[in-house]
């Protein structure tokens, strides 16, 4: 007897129900399909990501850019009140290619092709957790430079 939650197929010589992951039907031995068939070796699997998983990355590509353009924007502030000669360095050295970088893992992540959505999630999780490193930097600093001035 066949589990009902399996999925099954019959045997096309004796129309024997079979559990589908079965290689032999269970009554006549018939193999039901063959390994060399089912798959050619120079046949190559195009395997597309569910639509959730396309939405869920825009998504998140969409929140990543506007945390990396609002930490660069308060940063830059930050930088222009402390020390406005900075501020152009700044914006050269380090906006400009922040900004590329996000920019090639946004359109990686919304991509179509598997693999490049793939490996632009796992920077932009990497890209996300510098960003909040050098926040929380950023933050210590600021707190120390606060508390020195406080104290003198």
């Amino acid at each position: 007897m066949i589990e009902e939650n399996t999925p099954n197929i019959n045997c096309l010589e004796c129309g024997a129900e079979n559990n589908a992951f079965s290689s032999n039907c269970w009554l006549c031995y018939t193999i039901i399909i063959k390994a060399a068939e089912s798959v050619e070796p120079d046949e190559e699997v195009q395997v597309e990501p569910p639509a959730f998983a396309r939405k869920l990355n825009q998504d998140v590509s969409r929140f990543a850019f506007f945390m990396l353009s609002l930490g660069l924007a308060v940063v830059g502030v930050g930088i222009g009140l402390l020390n406005p000669g900075m501020l152009i360095p700044f914006v050269l050295f380090v906006c400009a290619p922040m900004i590329a970088i996000g920019v090639a893992v946004r359109r990686g992540m919304t991509s179509t092709n598997f693999t490049a959505a793939t490996v632009s999630s796992v920077f932009t999780y990497l890209f996300l957790a510098l960003l909040l490193a050098i926040a929380a930097l950023i933050g210590l600093f600021v707190l120390c430079l606060s508390i020195s001035a406080f104290s003198r």
